[in-house]
């Protein structure tokens, strides 16, 4: 491997480690190059994308993916949260004409977000209904979204609930025809799009009531941050980034605790996100409170900038002396498979 990488072998014994390919301890463990393993070890400072996630990968095995120890060696992990670009705004009548919005619509405003909801409606052939809890989720279908765990609970409650879902995304085939069965199934409360469109999100979000995102881990996530610039109220689970920028009945609705790492679908875990899903539904019979969350969400949406994210970058950059040429900054965004590396 040295001589095909190209680098001296003491390098490649750095990065040599007997693991799991992927995370959980049910995957057997082989001889692996661990890219991360090297960037850790070769940085001068380690720096990920909130501070939550910056805490785990230094103190659970399972989001640490069996660095923690050299984390911690290298004095931790510096956490320092994403920003959202400024032009990702309900105000902002350029994203209203190219995302296709009915109505833009700021703090003072919110009544308005009941035209892009309508409208929301009527484009997924839901019925028109101010009164039904809109769900939606945006992203990947993927087990570290923990979508199918968030399925399984949606097919209980769509039978019994008064609610309705908008589902877009695309990945695991199983996820995808369990998405396309549950649309089938329930044709005035299920909407899905098989992608994850730009322009067409923004209307997912502006239309929404409450946002789902129950991920095994994030790092950051930009979702729920995205959702609360539009008062969509995000239900999230407590981890990583998630639990730094969502506070439960404040900025949202966090579920009890976290779901199950390995990519089992627990019937806790299912019961877990149902129990969420339902306070939503009820907090929305409360048009008071849901006032006050979305006007909680568009408030602290506002001050995750990246202006604010870059000075806590140039802050960190003086921590790591003068930047030449042996000056390493491992950034680490999502842990998952031993070779990743950003």
């Amino acid at each position: 491997p040295a001589a095909l990488l190209n680098v001296p072998q003491s390098v490649v014994d750095d990065m040599s480690c007997f693991m799991p390919l992927k995370v959980g301890k049910k995957h057997p463990r082989t001889s692996v190059l661990n890219w991360m393993m090297g960037g850790f070890k070769y940085a001068d400072k380690l720096a990920t994308v909130s501070p939550r996630y910056a805490e785990e990968i230094g103190t659970c095995e399972e989001k640490g993916v069996e660095l923690e120890e050299i984390a911690l060696a290298k004095g931790g992990v510096v956490g320092i949260l994403n920003g959202l670009k400024d032009n990702v705004d309900p105000m902002n009548e350029d994203l209203k004409l190219k995302g296709g919005l009915a109505a833009s619509f700021g703090p003072e405003t919110l009544e308005k977000k009941l035209l892009c909801k309508a409208a929301l409606q009527k484009k997924f052939k839901l019925p028109l209904d101010p009164k039904v809890p809109l769900f939606c989720f945006l992203g990947r279908l993927d087990v570290q979204k923990g979508v199918d765990v968030m399925l399984e609970s949606l097919e209980g409650l769509l039978e019994s609930e008064f609610l309705q879902v908008v589902i877009m995304g695309g990945g695991n085939e199983e996820m995808v025809a369990k998405v396309q069965k549950l649309k089938k199934a329930y044709p005035t409360k299920c909407a899905a799009v098989i992608a994850f469109q730009g322009a067409e999100k923004y209307q997912v979000y502006a239309g929404a009531d409450f946002a789902l995102m129950p991920s095994r881990y994030e790092p950051c996530g930009l979702v729920q941050m995205e959702s609360m610039r539009f008062a969509t109220i995000p239900m999230v689970s407590p981890t990583g980034g998630l639990k730094d920028t969502v506070i439960d009945m404040e900025t949202g609705i966090v579920l009890e605790s976290e779901l199950d790492p390995e990519a089992d679908v627990l019937p806790e875990d299912v019961a877990k996100i149902a129990d969420g899903i339902t306070r939503c539904v009820k907090l929305y019979e409360s048009p008071a409170e849901v006032s006050r969350i979305r006007e909680n969400c568009m408030t602290y949406a506002f001050s995750l900038t990246w202006t604010a994210s870059a000075k806590n970058w140039e802050n960190l950059i003086p921590m790591m002396g003068t930047p030449d040429i042996s000056t390493h900054l491992c950034t680490t965004a999502k842990m998952e498979h031993a070779s990743e590396v950003v």
